[in-house]
């Protein structure tokens, strides 16, 4: 999993991830943090964080928001990559992105399979 930071500010991102198949909200945990994201060096686009093997290849629930800005959330399901697929390479990526029209924050996602 990637988070990344497009503002220019700093945030505290809440990350909760859900197993999409657990039969209880306890079950279902598999990750509930925060994170804080610098905002980014002069010379990069966006500040970077990498957390490997916090998922395994499964289906989730990706629930986000920021700190600082409880109206700013966003849920994302994650769908693995087949299992007899040889290229498999799942991460996440979470972004914090601005709104090109206003300082509106909102968050992106994308899957590399």
């Amino acid at each position: 999993m990637t988070l990344l930071n497009f503002d220019s500010q700093e945030h505290e991102l809440i990350l909760e991830i859900l197993r999409a198949d657990a039969d209880d909200y306890v079950d279902a945990v598999v990750v509930k943090d925060q994170y804080k994201l610098s905002a980014p060096p002069v010379d990069r686009v966006a500040s970077k964080r990498v957390e490997d093997e916090i998922l395994e290849s499964d289906t989730y629930i990706v629930n986000v928001g920021l700190e600082e800005s409880p109206a700013t959330t966003d849920t994302y399901h994650f769908y693995p990559a087949l299992q007899d697929d040889d290229e498999r390479n799942d991460r996440l990526f979470i972004e914090i992105r601005t709104e090109r029209d206003s300082s509106e924050l909102y968050f992106d996602f994308q899957q590399n399979r």
